[in-house]
């Protein structure tokens, strides 16, 4: 898409585009510039003026254990979300995992499926972001954050190597940012309690099934073209605040155009991902490799994002 947007408004742009509609991208596939959006450590609570007719939260489906329900909610649903905004955050800091976020836009124009994969390990975090769109246009970005700096894999002189592109905790952050954003709808209910295993072996998991519906302020067009509408979401969050699934669907009207928009994000492999470094870093910011400055090797593949594929 080759938007420049600036970072207050980098989330939005992830889950409504760089446009006001979801048209096909620019043809070709290079490097883009990404530009994520800070984790909110201390939000301020915001005062919301419920949204028309708001879709309904289905009823409960379940038994609801009000005891270990996550800080910011309460059994009638999500009371302060920047409260288990921050839990979620924090159920994450000093922990590795792996977050996927994937948003897919449509419209009568075309449709674009973008998938953005963060693997954290530490100062260690890894990036791969590729968007799709109709008429087969793609593009696809890599990075790599070392603890120093963020670097992506661009053109050098002698090759490919690793260009600064921005701090070294930026990237891990918008995803959380992203959750603050589709927890925000003006209604919410727990409309469950699960418990699940997860892994082999592993100790069953309390998740709290939370539905929010009400359009969430701010959510569209960052430049304020379209108006989010028809908005309903699903979360599943454990007791500790983590999010650990979270799935919307909206519509964006505006300018005479409808695009409608389907976003998921997940939290996995907590305390388990490693990541090392990429061929084409050197630890410098200068090394080199046989890979072209499009993220691809002579074959056409990323061979750093194996571990990536959708499962």
């Amino acid at each position: 898409m080759g938007c420049r947007i600036p970072v207050a408004v980098a989330v939005l742009v992830l889950l409504a585009g760089c446009g006001s509609a979801a048209g096909p991208a620019s043809p070709g596939t290079g490097t883009a510039t990404v530009t994520p959006a800070p984790v909110p450590t201390a939000a301020p609570t915001t005062t919301r003026t419920a949204a028309p007719t708001p879709t309904a939260a289905p009823p409960a489906t379940g038994t609801v254990r009000a005891a270990s329900l996550p800080p910011g909610v309460t059994a009638a649903g999500i009371a302060n979300v920047s409260a288990l905004t921050n839990a979620h955050s924090a159920a994450l800091e000093g922990r590795s995992y792996r977050a996927v976020t994937v948003v897919n836009r449509s419209s009568a124009s075309g449709w674009e499926r973008t998938r953005r994969v963060v693997r954290v390990d530490g100062d260690r975090v890894h990036l791969v972001r590729r968007t799709d769109a109709s008429g087969g246009n793609r593009s696809s970005d890599v990075e790599y954050l070392d603890g120093r700096a963020r670097y992506a894999r661009c053109a050098r002189a002698n090759g490919t190597g690793a260009c600064p592109t921005g701090p070294p905790t930026a990237v891990a952050a918008s995803a959380a940012g992203t959750v603050l954003v589709l927890l925000s709808g003006s209604d919410s209910r727990v409309v469950g309690t699960e418990s699940r295993v997860v892994g082999t072996g592993g100790a069953a998991t309390l998740r709290h099934r939370i539905v929010v519906t009400g359009n969430p302020l701010g959510l569209g067009s960052p430049y304020g073209v379209s108006e989010a509408r028809n908005y309903t979401a699903t979360a599943l969050v454990t007791p500790s605040g983590l999010v650990t699934e979270l799935r919307a669907s909206y519509d964006l009207v505006g300018g005479g155009n409808r695009i409608r928009v389907t976003a998921s994000l997940r939290f996995s492999s907590i305390g388990s991902v490693r990541v090392t470094p990429p061929p084409w870093y050197d630890g410098s910011g200068t090394g080199a490799d046989g890979t072209d400055a499009s993220g691809t090797d002579a074959s056409g593949t990323d061979a750093n994002v194996t571990a990536d594929t959708p499962s």
